[in-house]
């Protein structure tokens, strides 16, 4: 089976990216053969397009890569199915899908499978006309639905390399919860920071390690000075450790007695799943999520705790319960890449009525 690929990005640093680049690598060594020229320039301007010079921008980019795309299609041969794998991707692949009568498949990351189609009616006829809507939680399928995006939606849960982030028994946990990703407010580093002032009232040797790649310009970054000057003003015992490899990444996880990501929803704004929790998981760690936010699906009984967000008693609890009794983790059942590749192979032959080993 052949496939044509589209994303803004391949880019393993962020969420669509590495996305994107683990179901090509993965479903790729199941048997799809993949193009993926069509990278397309992202939608920059939030909500819809407001500008018309970058409406233009975008239009003439988009048309430089769908004749690109066309013309691999002319060189290889016929392509079976167009996999849109980012939201911003699927204009294009809407496109080319009536171009080339071949099905279209578009991946729902998030926030922006509410917000393209709700503001731009070239995106939503994209979401309505396509052969299927993969939704990488259940959650993101409900506020889907609750904001009336029309479309054929399955849900596929994302997974993680478990080669790469797995346990090591010689490892010896520290007192240390991690936060991995951005001081967005969507995910909820003042909540986390609030219970871990509380945490450390009681247990002032524990570390909050605030993990990732943050403008730490105190003058220029008004959400780093909010947070610098809270932490300091609470007497927090934390770290901004800033961008670290994988290899690094793994080795904080598999240290840290928990892992905590406690995001915020709101309607245009919320996280679509965390795949910062299967990541902890993986590597034997206890992890955190919110209630009301794609975490409901990342994090299950055993592996995790969901707290609502602002109860900031209630995940202090949790957070210092963890630290002074770490349990054990069963990484056995986390899922895995492969097992998302399964899954998208199934939807692959559903939509196309071909085997992929054809």
């Amino acid at each position: 089976m052949k496939v044509i690929a589209l994303t803004s990005t391949l880019d393993m640093n962020n969420g669509w990216g590495c996305q994107a680049s683990n179901m090509i690598r993965h479903i790729g060594e199941a048997g799809v053969e993949y193009a993926t020229a069509g990278i397309v320039s992202p939608v920059r301007t939030g909500f819809g397009i407001s500008r018309l010079d970058i409406l233009l921008n975008r239009i003439m980019k988009n048309v430089k890569r769908t004749r690109e795309v066309i013309s691999i299609c002319n060189a290889d041969g016929r392509f079976d199915l167009i996999h849109s794998m980012t939201e911003n991707s699927a204009d294009m692949g809407h496109a080319l899908s009536q171009k080339l009568h071949i099905p279209h498949v578009i991946t729902a990351n998030g926030t922006y499978a509410i917000t393209l189609p709700a503001r731009n009616p070239v995106f939503r006829e994209a979401f309505a006309g396509a052969d299927r809507v993969v939704s990488i939680s259940e959650y993101t399928k409900k506020r889907m639905a609750e904001e009336r995006v029309e479309a054929d939606v399955d849900v596929v849960n994302p997974g993680v390399d478990k080669k790469k982030f797995c346990p090591d028994p010689n490892v010896e946990k520290t007192d240390t919860v991690l936060f991995v990703g951005n001081l967005k407010r969507r995910k909820g580093i003042r909540f986390i920071l609030e219970a871990f002032a509380e945490v450390n009232r009681k247990k002032p040797e524990a570390k909050l390690l605030i993990v990732g790649n943050i403008n730490r310009d105190y003058k220029g970054n008004h959400e780093y000075r909010a947070v610098a000057d809270y932490i300091s003003k609470q007497g927090i015992n934390a770290e901004f450790t800033g961008k670290v490899s994988v290899d690094e990444l793994v080795g904080l996880y598999r240290r840290a007695k928990l892992n905590v990501l406690p995001s915020k929803s709101e309607r245009y704004y919320f996280e679509g799943f965390g795949l910062i929790h299967l990541e902890a998981n993986a590597c034997g760690t206890f992890t955190v999520g919110t209630y009301d936010s794609g975490n409901e699906d990342a994090i299950t009984d055993g592996r995790g705790a969901l707290v609502n967000y602002g109860d900031v008693a209630d995940m202090a609890r949790i957070l210092l319960a963890v630290l002074d009794n770490p349990p054990e983790i069963d990484v056995a059942d986390v899922r895995s890449w492969n097992d998302v590749a399964a899954d998208y192979i199934e939807i692959y032959e559903n939509v196309t009525g071909k085997r992929v080993a054809d």
